[in-house]
């Protein structure tokens, strides 16, 4: 290291840093990692876009409508209904085969069977509560008039 004073001005020569033979080892299996990881990934995503993923994914959903849309709200029903379309709107931008498209339209219906079912049960609940509703009404009619005898 060099040292130089001339009146206000020090300058000061740093040595150059070589890397260590220990910091080339390490980059290399770094580097190795990482393409790797980006290897994946790509594979990740083109095997999620899939045709087949896309329709597995239906035949997944269709699965749980076909557990659950029994116990439905109005509010479940509207969200099943928007999550049917996302995965319908992405299958039909594919070109499907023969074979695929009949699987497609199979779960298609079945899952529209099912938000029917689930519709009729939303209504026949509401049709209940109003009839017990008015029952409720009508009793208390009948004893307001009995009382007034």
């Amino acid at each position: 290291m060099e040292t130089e004073t001339s009146e206000n001005n020090e300058v000061i020569a740093t040595p150059v840093v070589e890397e260590t033979p220990k910091a080339k080892k390490f980059r290399k299996p770094l580097i190795i990692t990482a393409i790797i990881a980006i290897v994946i990934l790509v594979l990740v995503i083109l095997v999620g876009t899939s045709k087949p993923m896309r329709i597995h994914r239906l035949v997944k959903f269709t699965a749980q409508v076909e557990k659950e849309y029994m116990h439905y709200t109005d509010k479940d029903l509207d969200k099943a209904k928007a999550q049917y379309e996302k995965y319908v709107r992405k299958i039909e931008r594919c070109e499907l085969n023969e074979k695929q498209q009949s699987k497609v339209n199979e779960l298609r219906g079945e899952c529209n069977g099912y938000f029917t079912q689930a519709k009729a049960m939303i209504i026949l609940q509401d049709f209940q509560n109003a009839v017990n509703a008015a029952g409720d009404e009508v009793k208390g009619a009948i004893k307001s008039m009995s009382n007034d005898n």
